[in-house]
């Protein structure tokens, strides 16, 4: 095995780790907040404070990576969101929850660029597709075991789940402390900035690169699909089938398994024939048709398939607008990829704060809104095709 590949043996397995505890906590947060007595609202309310602070902190980790190294940024990154799941998890009231939420959603945001960027880092061009389709299946694993493990030890007491999930985060520190020698290039020269996201920054971006400009902003609508998704069926389960956190869980991690399988064998197969960018667009015009179709139709079977097809299809969209981002880049990694999460942030904000307001309101609602994000996405992107710099 060459260093490239240990190198990314190791980010693999180290960021299954982390992903199983980041999504231990989702089967059993319904549970969490009506124990606790908080409104029903915090659902989406304390999803999106998650996502808005990640937006806020993203572009700063970014600066960070890039003086620091990402082994740093990592550690940091972890530290600060276990430290924030400790005040969500046992002091929970009114106002603790928010701000735990906002400190989880500040520091995770480190942990999201610098990992994406340390595979960047020690990855070939030719094979970015491929080894962030990889790096997406640790991600996929990771949520396949963090969605069962914390659905059912939260059965019966959700402090179980958190507290599981904090020693889970803090073996990831020492596992990053231990294993990870952070050899990519630092820019010493740069001086650390507080940096937030502003229309600076994307009149800079659409000046020197209009087609990354366009896919960031397109990031909206693809994450406001994603995480009203995510959202939207955590509701479902909770509030109008009325299932155990179990259930929930074996639920989140049937799709986390769609999504390992369309990482570890799908777009490896036809990323040799199609590049990111066509995959991109098959998939978000697919699974906004198919989710669309699911909520118009009243045949059962039409609607399973088309939800089956969607479930399949989607899991395609992460990967591919991440490579096609990065392939498109000439900014710094770090930078760009903070950038990224920023404008992802953005969207699950949006997503997850929608669903649960359009869900009071009829349930198929969120679904809707879903198929049309996607769909929109598509009709943008094929309208930039004479102008985009690679076909």
């Amino acid at each position: 095995m060459n260093k490239s590949n240990r190198q990314f043996t190791k980010i693999f397995l180290l960021n299954m780790i982390v992903y199983i505890s980041l999504t231990m906590v989702h089967p059993i947060t319904p549970k969490f907040i009506n124990e606790n007595n908080l409104p029903t609202f915090y659902f989406g309310l304390l999803q999106g404070c998650l996502n808005i602070s990640t937006f806020i902190s993203a572009p700063t980790f970014g600066i960070i990576c890039n003086i620091y190294g990402k082994k740093i940024t990592m550690l940091i990154s972890l530290i600060g969101y276990t430290i924030g799941q400790i005040i969500f998890g046992f002091f929970p009231n009114n106002v603790s929850v928010i701000i735990a939420r906002i400190i989880s959603g500040i520091f995770i945001a480190g942990y999201f660029v610098s990992s994406m960027a340390y595979v960047s880092s020690i990855t070939p061009v030719k094979l970015k597709l491929k080894k962030i389709s990889y790096f997406n299946a640790s991600n996929s694993i990771g949520v396949i075991l963090g969605s069962l493990i914390g659905g059912i030890l939260g059965i019966n007491d959700y402090k179980l789940t958190f507290f599981t999930q904090i020693s889970i985060s803090l073996l990831s520190i020492i596992l990053i402390t231990i294993l990870f020698k952070d050899n990519t290039p630092k820019n010493k020269d740069s001086k650390f900035t507080l940096k937030i996201l502003n229309f600076k920054d994307l009149s800079k971006i659409k000046k020197s690169n209009k087609f990354v400009y366009l896919i960031l902003l397109i990031m909206i609508l693809t994450f406001l699909a994603i995480q009203g998704y995510a959202s939207t069926i955590s509701y479902y389960v909770e509030d109008i089938l009325n299932l155990p956190t179990s259930i929930n869980g074996v639920i989140l991690g049937s799709s986390g398994m769609f999504t390992l399988i369309t990482n570890l064998i799908i777009i490896p197969i036809v990323g040799k024939k199609f590049n990111s960018k066509s995959l991109y667009m098959f998939s978000i015009l697919l699974s906004g048709s198919s989710i669309l179709i699911a909520m118009s139709v009243t045949n059962q079977y039409i609607t399973v398939i088309a939800l089956l097809i969607f479930i399949i299809t989607h899991t395609l969209i992460t990967p591919t607008i991440q490579t096609l981002l990065l392939e498109n880049s000439t900014q710094n990694q770090g930078e760009i990829l903070g950038i990224q999460n920023g404008f992802k942030a953005i969207g699950s904000f949006l997503g997850s704060i929608l669903s649960g307001l359009l869900f009071n309101v009829w349930f198929k609602l969120p679904f809707i809104v879903i198929g049309l994000s996607l769909i929109l996405s598509f009709i943008i992107l094929k309208s930039f095709k004479e102008k985009s710099p690679h076909h």
